[in-house]
């Protein structure tokens, strides 16, 4: 990793390096969660993840124990940028990761995409049809006095427990009862 990552000087490089084994770690994470949500990680996963994780960490505590505070403030703060870098990811990631983990990384990106899209869908659909549901008016509740139908906070009749909502209906009871 040394060969292959540098910077401008010897703590731009070490940040570097840092947000490199900070970034193995998500990436192994994603493969694996498109494998399995519940599910443990391989024995090679957990070594490989467990070596980013203390090859970070104490690249990190050796730069602290020798600079000040500011510094070593400083320095966690670049190597957070660099991790958030995408013409950096682009370039180690070329670099560092062979063909067969880079195709699982992208199949992994894929099917997530792909499952969030679903959901987004699934949630909208059942926003359309709880929206359309509470418009329709019931004789549970009273009139105003000009006329207007009150209408029921939640779509599915009285809940004794907010936590029993689904966060969307929070929103239209508070703005329901804000109104009222």
């Amino acid at each position: 990793m040394q060969a292959e990552i540098k910077g401008s000087d010897a703590t731009d490089a070490l940040a570097r390096q840092v947000a490199v084994f900070t970034y193995l770690v998500s990436y192994i994470d994603r493969i694996k969660y498109n494998r399995t949500v519940d599910g443990a990680f391989t024995p090679g996963e957990q070594k490989m993840m467990g070596a980013y994780r203390l090859a970070a960490y104490q690249m990190s505590l050796d730069y602290a124990k020798t600079h000040t505070p500011a510094e070593a403030a400083a320095f966690e703060r670049l190597h957070g940028q660099y991790e958030m870098n995408g013409a950096f990811y682009q370039d180690w990631s070329k670099r560092l990761i062979g063909p067969q983990s880079a195709a699982a990384y992208k199949g992994a990106e894929a099917s997530l995409a792909a499952s969030g899209q679903k959901h987004y869908e699934q949630e909208m659909a059942d926003y359309k049809r709880d929206s359309a549901h509470s418009r329709q008016p019931t004789s549970r509740y009273s009139e105003r006095k000009d006329s207007q139908t009150i209408p029921p906070p939640w779509p599915h009749g009285v809940v004794s427990n907010l936590a029993d909502l689904p966060p969307v209906a929070w929103a239209k009871a508070l703005c329901r009862a804000s109104r009222i």
